[in-house]
């Protein structure tokens, strides 16, 4: 079903609806603060990953035998 408006309303700009320019900045700032917190989020894990990679790279087998095992 769809609504017919007979007499559609004039063009409006943005700036003249109340509170759409202020709503659509903080949204905008809201996205760029969601972003950057999940980009330093991912830093942060790749981080972690290449310093275990490294950690492993320099790894030195050792031969040894197990003397005990508790269960």
């Amino acid at each position: 079903m769809q609504f017919a408006i007979p007499h559609a309303p004039r063009r409006v700009r943005l700036a003249q609806v109340p509170g759409a320019v202020a709503r659509l900045v903080r949204g905008a700032l809201l996205g760029l603060g969601v972003m950057a917190l999940l980009g330093l989020g991912a830093a942060w894990v790749g981080r972690f990953f290449v310093e275990e990679q490294r950690f492993a790279a320099r790894a030195e087998e050792v031969e040894a035998r197990v003397a005990r095992s508790h269960a």
